[in-house]
């Protein structure tokens, strides 16, 4: 991956699959997946008193960047800026502002945005997939920021 803002996009994109598959139904993000998505074989581990396995370290890309610093910062502008909102627990649904960006169909395209992004998510480990989730990602960021703008 390139630079900072293209794993951003991928992060984001894998976080908008996940949460617009399972809308309405809140859900913990699945960081396994979302580390596959960004290239990675992901390591697990079981934590006494659960019944579920825990992600085991977060890899650093190649050129030194850690990847947890990303992806928590990523969680963390999308919740301020009213993408996702977190229910309880470690649960998140999207918000209807995020709902109304993913459900918009630009231009001739076929089907809407969210439905590009989730089908773009499971080729993410490519570099062809992350180029298509950081294309999707920047065209729902820019349909709600036309939408502040009264474009």
């Amino acid at each position: 991956m390139a630079d900072n803002i293209e794993k951003f996009n991928t992060i984001v994109g894998l976080v908008f699959s996940q949460l617009y598959s399972s809308f309405p139904v809140a859900l913990e993000l699945d960081e396994g997946e979302i580390v596959r998505g960004m290239g990675f074989e992901p390591r697990f581990k079981t934590l006494a008193g659960f019944d579920r396995q825990f992600l085991d370290g977060w890899p650093t890309f190649p050129d030194g960047t850690l990847s947890f610093p990303i992806y928590y910062s990523a969680i963390d502008w999308l919740q301020e800026e009213g993408f996702i909102r977190k229910t309880d627990g470690a649960n998140w649904v999207l918000t209807a502002r995020a709902l109304t960006a993913l459900n918009a169909q630009p231009g001739v395209l076929s089907e809407p945005l969210g439905r590009q992004l989730t089908s773009a998510a499971k080729g993410a480990a490519s570099d062809a997939g992350r180029a298509v989730i950081t294309e999707v990602v920047g065209q729902v960021i820019a349909g709600v920021a036309k939408g502040f703008m009264g474009g």
